[in-house]
């Protein structure tokens, strides 16, 4: 394949990648907004001002009968008002006011989510076709798995368009030349802001180092010792040998 059909494949590969990226983007915008507003929903169904005022009542109904100082019948009235009140403000706002918060919670549904359901959708469904199409299939063969990003496709258009590379092993091999360059400049800039934190680090392995080393003549020590308790057994074994005889 020449250097022309080859960019050619290449800045292909490169739109239908943007292309899966913005997708991709939109479809987790949407799915943010989506997440949002079915909190809200939840929350226009579930939460209910008539249960809550009428819960402070009771409340405050409660607490006068523990106090008790309107007499020993008025603090059990107050006590038993405040129970039944807060019960009763359940059961009216389930039986009346819920049903109209879910006729609500619908309507916003239908107005709000079902619409951000149906644009994700639509996106996905772009996303699946472009993922299942002709070009991705010659995306995966022609290029190996660990150039598979944007940058690297970029990388390679803008090297067969400066005419350094006639052919993909040319451009793959330039491009790890690029890589290793940028990563030595790097680790120079890093050595350059931060002399301390590098020096630091090589102290660190000079410690390391020194440890090594004496664990290992440890080691060595220890063998000798060994060795020498071998020999003087073997010497000692003979010795009893010889003086029985």
């Amino acid at each position: 394949m020449g250097r022309e059909e080859l960019l050619k494949y290449y800045e292909k590969f490169l739109i239908l990648l943007c292309k899966i990226v913005e997708l991709q983007s939109s479809l987790e915008e949407k799915g943010s907004l989506i997440a949002l507003a079915n909190e809200n929903k939840t929350k226009m169904v579930e939460q209910s001002l008539f249960v809550t005022y009428f819960s402070i009542i009771s409340v405050f109904l409660i607490i006068i009968g523990f106090i008790g100082k309107l007499g020993k019948y008025s603090a059990v009235a107050g006590i038993v008002s405040g129970i039944v009140l807060f019960f009763v403000s359940i059961f009216i706002d389930d039986k009346v006011f819920k049903p109209k918060r879910e006729v609500s919670g619908e309507m916003y549904y239908n107005n709000v989510i079902e619409p951000l359901e149906k644009d994700a959708f639509v996106i996905k469904d772009a996303i699946d076709k472009l993922c299942e199409s002709s070009d991705m299939k010659n995306y995966e063969t022609m290029i190996p798995e660990k150039y598979q990003t944007i940058e690297a496709l970029n990388q390679f258009v803008i090297i067969l368009k400066d005419g350094r590379a006639d052919s993909q092993k040319e451009v793959f091999n330039i491009y790890e030349e690029e890589e290793h360059r940028r990563e030595m400049i790097n680790l120079q800039q890093m050595q350059i802001q931060n002399p301390v934190s590098i020096i630091e680090m090589q102290k660190q392995q000079n410690q390391l180092s020194e440890e090594q080393l004496d664990e290992l003549n440890n080691i060595k020590m220890g063998q000798r010792k060994i060795s020498k308790q071998v020999r003087y057994g073997n010497v000692v074994s003979t010795l009893d040998f010889l003086f029985k005889k």
